[in-house]
């Protein structure tokens, strides 16, 4: 008989290890589920983040020409400026030379008037 029982708890011990594995097997299965779903979301959530990155170097692209447009325009004020500063300059100088020359010109008229 103790062949016969060795046989039964054999054959209850393969039952329990099949039982086992099945379990394992389920358990198995809903990780896997659970790993797509995951890898799923993380797919969804970095196209997100891609559009968002995206969006941020667009911005970016626009500040930086902004801030060129702004340098362009600042160095065409300063260059105004300094032409309008060469420009007072020269003009001081024609009303310095216009003053000296009708002062020559007056005393000239009055040198050559009959007396």
């Amino acid at each position: 008989m103790a062949e016969e029982d060795l046989k039964r708890l054999i054959e209850s011990s393969a039952a329990e290890t099949r039982k086992q594995f099945e379990s394992l097997d389920k358990k198995i299965g809903t990780l896997d589920q659970k790993v797509d779903d995951t890898r799923r979301h993380i797919d969804v959530v970095a196209e997100r983040l891609e559009g968002q990155i995206q969006l941020l170097g667009e911005s970016v692209a626009d500040v930086k020409a902004k801030l060129a447009l702004k340098a362009d325009r600042d160095e065409m004020l300063h260059g105004f400026a300094e032409t309008q500063a060469m420009i007072k300059c020269r003009i001081r100088s024609l009303e310095g030379t216009v003053s000296g020359l009708e002062s020559r010109v007056e005393r000239l008229e009055g040198s050559n008037r009959p007396s």
